[in-house]
């Protein structure tokens, strides 16, 4: 009779303890929830964008000053949060404001300006680059101020920025 309740006793501790929410097969959904990650509802965040950026093209030492922001609003989406290989994708939303003139004059005010949503799978290493260009308003060569941000789990930081002007085709018809 001891070892009948024996027996029943290990197969009802078994049965309760598979039944409980393990979380050592699944830490990285238990993290998610505690973290402060990206993926919880958000203000939209401001950077800044205040540089001086060498001007592309044939004008030797010219600059243009780029002074305003883009905001954001970045959502973590896990496709598949099951370790050893957690695998997650960013949604970046982006709302883009500033001017941009020649450094040290008073000649013409560019802008640029815009909303998007992009989209970026975040590799284990848990950095991602994005680059967005935006085209610059009032300016008729076609120039765009590319910004190039580093997202991670828990952040989006702008990297670098820069003046480009698109690349032109050159087409020769032989006879």
């Amino acid at each position: 009779m001891k070892r009948t309740a024996s027996i029943l006793a290990i197969l009802v501790a078994a049965f309760t303890i598979g039944c409980q929410d393990n979380t050592i097969t699944d830490p990285i959904a238990a993290t998610v929830l505690e973290d402060p990650l990206l993926s919880k509802a958000q203000p939209a965040k401001p950077i800044a964008l205040n540089a001086v950026l060498r001007e592309p093209g044939n004008v030797v030492n010219s600059f243009v000053e780029v002074a305003g922001q883009i905001g954001y609003i970045a959502t973590i989406v896990p496709l598949d949060p099951i370790p050893p290989n957690s695998q997650y994708a960013v949604r970046l939303n982006l709302t883009a404001d500033a001017l941009l003139r020649p450094h040290n004059s008073n000649g013409p005010v560019w802008s640029i300006s815009g909303s998007s949503e992009e989209w970026g799978a975040i590799p284990e290493s848990g950095t991602v680059f994005l680059t967005k260009r935006y085209r610059i308003e009032g300016r008729n060569d076609g120039m765009s101020l590319n910004l190039k941000f580093r997202i991670t789990l828990t952040s989006v930081e702008l990297n670098s920025m820069w003046l480009e002007l698109p690349r032109m085709v050159r087409v020769e018809v032989l006879d």
